[in-house]
């Protein structure tokens, strides 16, 4: 127990100017020396995790390095999924209503994408996880880089099932739910991994809000909410029986702009309770992000956490 609020940050922070070259390599498609960047990122992780102990923060992380882009990570770690070059389109961030009222801002935004690559993601066949070597790699980055650390605890950010089925094209399943459901089966064992390890898994599930901005209109609140409760559950399994020490994180300020429009919170508090992991209900309040914890052996509790 801590007689104080534990201070830690969302995941993902500023790569270095090293690290960035191999990353923008890699969503470029051009070649780059594997076993440098390996170096790379190792290096990078130690400086990372260095500086927020530094800084003060009691629960680090690893900066989210090992993930070049949010979805492309998981379509390495995804067998099923097939990654279709799309030509002549330049990469975009979704960013829900704000992209139709500010189109000045993203014309010059998206500007700062075009070393990328614009891909499909499609799933083509049963989706089965074969990423075991990119999250030993990760745990085993940031573990070396907490040996001789002072902190209260560590965690490594993973996507939620929620956040992978805006982007994907389905061409195997037939039906959402199924989908949902097989991908969060295939990540209990990114989730597994990590907890194993004694770090705790924060589930990012950033398109849990952000997707009411694309449903409603031409959808109603209640064709939302089917489909937030639906995400909802299908992690819910594994990240009870995986682990009492998973958080999860809910993220509203995910892209650039921020999201205007809050009824995604008070529709899920209306009803009475946060439809996920037990969390019990609280008054909802305009903040950058949501984090949502759950009690566990090394996590956190709620009144004294990271929350």
């Amino acid at each position: 127990m801590t007689d104080r609020i534990l201070t830690t940050h969302v995941g993902s922070l500023v790569r270095p100017p090293e690290l960035l070259a191999f990353v923008q390599a890699k969503l470029a498609d051009q070649p780059y020396d594997k076993p440098a960047y390996e170096a790379c990122l190792a290096r990078s992780v130690r400086e990372v995790v260095r500086r927020q102990v530094e800084a003060g923060l009691d629960i680090v992380n690893d900066g989210e390095f090992g993930k070049s882009h949010w979805i492309r990570y998981v379509a390495e770690r995804l067998a099923g999924v097939e990654a279709r070059l799309v030509a002549g389109r330049t990469p975009a961030v979704f960013a829900g209503r704000d992209r139709e009222r500010f189109p000045e801002f993203y014309a010059e935004y998206d500007k700062t994408l075009n070393y990328a690559r614009a891909y499909d993601f499609v799933v083509t066949g049963p989706i089965a996880y074969k990423g075991r070597a990119f999250i030993e790699r990760d745990i085993a980055n940031l573990k070396a880089a907490l040996a001789g650390a002072t902190v209260a605890g560590a965690f490594l950010p993973v996507v939620a099932p929620a956040s992978l089925l805006p982007e994907l094209k389905d061409e195997h399943y037939g039906d959402t739910e199924k989908l949902a459901f097989a991908v969060a089966d295939a990540l209990r064992e990114e989730y597994r991994a990590i907890v194993a390890a004694g770090l705790v898994a924060q589930i990012d599930d950033a398109w849990l809000p952000a997707m009411y901005d694309r449903m409603v209109p031409p959808g109603t609140p209640a064709d939302y909410r089917r489909w937030a409760e639906m995400c909802v559950a299908a992690p819910r399994s594994e990240s009870a029986s995986a682990t009492r020490t998973a958080r999860v994180d809910s993220r509203r300020h995910t892209f650039c702009a921020r999201f205007s429009l809050d009824l995604v919170l008070v529709m899920f508090y209306s009803g009475g309770r946060w439809p996920s992991l037990g969390q019990e209900p609280r008054r909802p309040r305009a903040r950058p992000f949501r984090r949502m914890c759950v009690r566990g052996q090394s996590s956190p509790s709620r009144r004294g956490g990271a929350c």
